[in-house]
């Protein structure tokens, strides 16, 4: 059974925690906490943004809540989707 982990930001967002690792180009997630992760995935749907942090070789996969919001605070966006265009102004009048 697979738990999940909620991490709710300082602006009240929340997101959806993983640990995981790739393997053959695919990323594999793995149990909260697992020491085999290279990774703490951190991802949210409304709009849509993915933060990555790297664990560092031998460091603490615990899940402690100020390890989590230093985790959050250094990890890496590698996705941000924006609301869509608005109709040109002109278009609109």
């Amino acid at each position: 059974m697979r738990t999940r982990l909620f991490f709710y930001d300082d602006d009240g967002r929340e997101w959806l925690v993983h640990d995981g690792l790739v393997r053959h180009g695919e990323f594999e997630i793995l149990p909260l906490g697992s020491p085999r992760a290279d990774f703490r995935v951190f991802d949210r749907t409304a709009p849509r943004e993915r933060r990555i942090y790297s664990f560092q070789r031998e460091q603490q996969h615990a899940l402690d809540e100020t390890l989590l919001e230093r985790q959050f605070i250094g990890a890496s966006l590698v996705i941000t989707a924006r609301p869509p265009e608005r109709e040109a102004e002109g278009e609109a009048r």
